[in-house]
């Protein structure tokens, strides 16, 4: 401790890792790590860390947090890091709640305990909504959501959910209040996806379902892919602008030589008619019909758009597999695989299909896909 009071601020980590080594006998004895804790910020608070300037309480306490990656405890176990924040974290000044919000950022990821996890995320979704709105806030919440959709962090997926939904309904007025601040219009873009995917309201910056189904027809691609996207990110609650889709679709599907641009609306629109899982027999003929499509993964995102319809589809699809063959034979009976035990009425097709090929490699195909609907 004597020595930690003559050490310069800027190098305090570096010792200061020393005095919580744990001694022989001592490993893991959280009893003395508290105690060398508290007398650290003991001296700490009253300025007597530091020479030959002691050293102001936010930088001790963020040296001590520093410590922890050189000391020999498990980097895994956050014990110590939670124990510091819960008993000096209000001591620290707000202008520094950005570098509060990545200690707390930090410490979740290397928390491998998933109730402490959980609580680290409560943690960090109370310094978001304390924090002031702002660029810095806005990027720091929203670089954190986007972590959810990366495996490398959390690899397991129902954690995954479950602790985003705790984000999103911890801080969704937040995220509201943070969207319009912004340094890119892709930036923009990117969050008003994430706010709509996510049922946040942001009314001044997402527009309304009525005026996206008018900027499906706008001259502009942009003003259209943008609407398109949103309406996509929506889910099932793009319902309401199923004829706008499906009018869209025509007019793209007539043409005898789309715009590269014209097909990636085609394929949006494709992927709307899967998340409303519509049951308009049009919309699921145009779908029937997109199996046999020359553009560029048309064909594969109709397979999914109809295995996502799934009932609705199914008598379509178990029409179009005894009047067809090749490639579009292929596709509808990928689509009756993916929808699983919903295509079972379809299993006697199948395996009467089966039967009466002599393609090996289209027998195993359709085992496949009957496995998976029996």
């Amino acid at each position: 401790m004597e020595i930690i009071k003559k050490i310069p601020p800027c190098y305090l980590d570096g010792y200061i890792h020393v005095l919580l080594e744990p001694k022989e006998g001592e490993y893991g004895d959280k009893v003395i790590l508290r105690s060398r804790i508290d007398d650290y910020f003991t001296m700490a608070k009253t300025k007597k860390i530091g020479r030959p300037v002691a050293a102001e309480f936010d930088v001790a306490f963020f040296e001590m947090v520093a410590a922890f990656n050189l000391n020999r405890l498990n980097p895994k176990d956050t014990y110590p890091l939670q124990y510091c924040y819960e008993n000096y974290h209000k001591d620290v000044s707000p202008e520094n709640g950005g570098e509060m919000l990545a200690f707390l950022e930090g410490m979740y990821l290397v928390e491998s305990k998933l109730d402490e996890k959980r609580k680290i995320l409560q943690w960090l979704c109370a310094g978001f909504n304390n924090g002031q709105p702002g660029e810095e806030l806005s990027e720091t919440m929203f670089n954190f959501a986007k972590l959810f959709k990366n495996e490398k962090y959390l690899r397991d997926k129902k954690v995954l959910g479950e602790h985003l939904d705790i984000l999103i309904n911890s801080c969704r007025d937040q995220y509201a209040k943070t969207l319009g601040y912004y340094k890119y219009l892709s930036e923009k873009e990117e969050r008003s996806l994430f706010c709509v995917e996510h049922d946040i309201k942001c009314q001044k910056l997402v527009p309304a379902i009525s005026d996206l189904e008018k900027k499906l027809f706008a001259e502009q691609y942009n003003e259209q892919s943008r609407a398109i996207k949103l309406l996509q990110k929506m889910g099932a609650k793009a319902m309401p602008a199923e004829a706008s889709i499906l009018k869209m679709l025509y007019g793209i599907k007539h043409q005898s030589f789309p715009s590269p641009y014209e097909v990636d609306l085609y394929l949006d629109g494709i992927s709307i008619l899967g998340n409303i899982k519509t049951d308009n027999p049009n919309a699921i003929e145009l779908l029937i019909d997109s199996l046999d499509s020359k553009w560029y993964n048309v064909p594969k995102y109709a397979v999914d758009a109809l295995a996502k319809i799934g009932g609705p589809a199914l008598p379509y699809l178990i029409e179009l597999i005894q009047k067809t063959e090749g490639g579009v034979l292929v596709k509808a009976i990928e689509s009756l695989k993916k929808m699983g035990t919903k295509a079972k009425s379809a299993v006697p097709i199948l395996k009467k299909i089966k039967e009466n090929t002599k393609d090996c490699w289209l027998k195993d195909t359709i085992q496949d896909a009957i496995s998976q609907c029996e």
